[in-house]
């Protein structure tokens, strides 16, 4: 009998084992240099926490000299649409994307301001989280612009400053802006390399995310890490358990199936494979990969059917040991030291 076969009789999850969750590290002790090429910020933070993930983003469209351009799934901020209005009131060009199921107060409020905002007006999600400035850097990850995702869910962002990057970015924006949503044209340039720094940038459903995906996976040496909000692509979940090193994940409460979750727990047997469930009372909404603690993947695509192919996602990936490394503490915040424990067994 093969494996699919078998776990199609396993699909009663096996015992959950929750990790214990501590607040993230202020934004201050990550000790993002603002002349790196690359930062990482976290959620959720403090409603008054002036150096919260809020008042980053607030800043980060405050920087704009010429242009802002964003595409959000939701927001709800009010600081940070005033950050938008702000930099509309004195002369920068900005432009929104939303998802038109997220019409709320604050797009109201930027458009009676004179904001130019396109609704993609269909099935499908907008669900992109990202902002670009100037043509020159890039916010993203999985972090949607609202009180929930800043102050109770677990979620990160990432900031970019490389053109080549800002540019797949703002091909990306100009395909929604003029209309056209769901499958565009595939990302021409994906790799970006800064320094020692390696930037692979992807959106779905044009570039096969879950394809590109499966080939990072297969080609791991030594760890997979993950974060997931939504983990449904149980060919993603094959592809992991069937490379033979650790395996570590989180997946949020609320959104595992028991497919997937199956083969993960058939596979516990094997004590390199540890896949737990989290234990935020909110959600944990991260979508995030580490491979060999040098590889980290996030933006706003979910392991999901949905993500490959109805919604506008994004995917970054990232070949820098430093910025995986932030991802690693967070993934031992959540988990609460169970990889450590699972080990010394």
């Amino acid at each position: 009998m093969g494996l699919r076969q078998l776990i199609a009789g396993l699909l009663v999850a096996a015992s959950l084992y929750p990790g214990c969750s501590k607040e993230p590290e202020s934004q201050a002790a990550l000790k993002n240099n603002s002349s790196s090429p690359i930062s990482v910020y976290f959620a959720p933070c403090k409603p008054d926490d002036r150096d919260g993930i809020d008042d980053k983003l607030a800043e980060f469209v405050s920087s704009a000299k010429q242009s802002i351009d964003a595409a959000c799934y939701d927001i709800d901020l009010e600081n940070v649409t005033d950050a938008i209005i702000n930099a509309h009131k004195t002369g920068k060009k900005v432009r929104i994307v939303t998802d038109s199921d997220s019409i709320n107060q604050q797009i109201k409020r930027l458009r009676e301001a004179g904001v130019a905002v396109v609704e993609d007006n269909r099935k499908g999600l907008m669900h992109n989280k990202f902002c670009i400035v100037d043509s020159k850097e890039v916010w993203t990850g999985s972090f949607n612009w609202t009180a929930n995702c800043a102050y109770k869910n677990d979620n990160n962002a990432v900031v970019v400053r490389a053109e080549g990057v800002a540019k797949n970015y703002l091909d990306e924006f100009e395909e929604m802006f003029s209309g056209v949503f769901g499958k565009g044209e595939p990302t021409k340039n994906p790799v970006v390399k800064i320094d020692d720094i390696v930037v692979e940038s992807y959106f779905a459903p044009e570039d096969n995310v879950a394809e590109l995906l499966e080939k990072k996976i297969r080609k791991a040496e030594k760890s997979i890490r993950f974060m997931m909000y939504r983990f449904t692509n149980n060919e993603l979940a094959f592809a992991m358990v069937g490379r033979k090193i650790p395996v570590y994940g989180i997946i949020e409460e609320q959104q595992h199936t028991k497919g997937t979750w199956a083969i993960f727990s058939y596979a516990g047997g094997r004590k390199d494979v540890t896949v737990t469930l989290d234990s935020n009372p909110r959600m944990m909404h991260h979508k995030v990969i580490v491979f060999d603690d040098e590889i980290v993947v996030t933006g706003s695509y979910n392991l999901s059917k949905s993500a490959e192919e109805k919604n506008d996602e994004n995917a970054l990936v990232i070949r820098h040991r430093e910025t995986a490394g932030k991802f690693v503490k967070e993934y031992e915040r959540l988990s609460g030291g169970q990889e450590a424990e699972q080990s010394d067994d």
